[in-house]
């Protein structure tokens, strides 16, 4: 069964933020995790000697598909731009010579936010204008979510390494709190001003544009926010929600300068970072989600 429509949307953002988290070697594997999943003819390849890959990082034999992965850190800027359409040229020159007879169709796979930069789109452009004997085409993360969200439940769940529980949030204690405010004290800090005033949540939820099963999830997490506040009042050190505060704001603040896309995939990066990469665990997800909704409503994330 396919998630509905609302679990759908919060699947996808888990989803854009495992793409995130893996470059080089890692996004390849990511997506040999996904072909696996979407093509049972799929044959991952791996570099062999001074061969190498032969330039394939995947190979499907019931299309006759020759896939390459690129995922650098940023594909916008113009170094890394020229360098990429440098490799798309050399990677399908490669590709040709060595799987001349097997390959029908060759597919260029990348992660970055935003769209190909015109150079490697003239590249791709020039590659299928000279090779119109084949099917050339490229995949970005919203082809590859695309692709991956006609998946069963489970085997999308399995990809993204997360399930949502709304079973769990009751559940949740002090001790998954306390473990992750704990972990939040302990990052470096960069000092700047931070206003620990109490704004109004749906109002904030609003001008934030947070879609409605975001504000469904921060809403059921109120238990959990309630156990953050206490603990954090009750804390002997009067600077540790400040702490708190601060650690979260810098992390907001650095992800504004990644371009995210919207709010909601800031949101779910934030969720990450304070449970610590352990969003599969379900008591630490809401937790997560308690503590983020805590200091929504005190500090500098997100807009006021």
């Amino acid at each position: 069964m396919i998630p509905d429509n609302e679990n759908l949307a919060i699947y996808e953002m888990i989803f854009e933020l495992r793409c995130r988290q893996r470059k080089g070697s890692e996004f390849q594997s990511f997506f040999e995790k996904i072909m696996f999943k979407l093509d049972p003819s799929f044959i991952a390849i791996k570099p062999s000697g001074k061969e190498g890959d032969w330039k394939c990082d995947g190979f499907s034999k019931n299309t006759g598909t020759v896939y390459q992965c690129y995922s650098p850190e940023d594909l916008s800027k113009g170094s890394t731009a020229s360098k990429a359409a440098k490799k798309v040229k050399d990677d399908f020159e490669g590709a040709k010579i060595h799987w001349d007879k097997e390959m029908r169709q060759w597919i260029f796979v990348w992660s970055a936010d935003g769209q190909l930069p015109p150079q490697v789109l003239k590249a791709l452009t020039t590659i299928e204008a000279e090779n119109q004997d084949l099917t050339i085409d490229n995949w970005s993360q919203e082809s590859l979510w695309r692709k991956v969200s006609q998946l069963a439940k489970n085997e999308l769940e399995i990809i993204i390494e997360f399930s949502l529980n709304l079973a769990a949030a009751p559940e949740t204690t002090a001790i998954e709190v306390e473990s992750l405010l704990s972990y939040l004290t302990r990052q470096e800090l960069e000092p700047i001003q931070t206003d620990l005033g109490h704004i109004d949540l749906q109002d904030k939820l609003d001008k934030n544009n947070l879609t409605p099963r975001v504000q469904t999830l921060i809403k059921n997490a109120m238990p959990i926010v309630k156990i953050v506040e206490d603990y954090t009042r009750r804390h002997p050190d009067i600077e540790y929600s400040g702490i708190i505060a601060q650690v979260l704001t810098n992390k907001y603040r650095s992800l504004l300068k990644e371009n995210r896309r919207d709010s909601n995939a800031i949101f779910f990066a934030l969720i990450n970072f304070v449970s610590s990469e352990k969003m599969a665990q379900d008591k630490f997800f809401w937790a997560s989600i308690g503590i983020v909704s805590h200091y929504f409503e005190l500090c500098d994330i997100f807009e006021r």
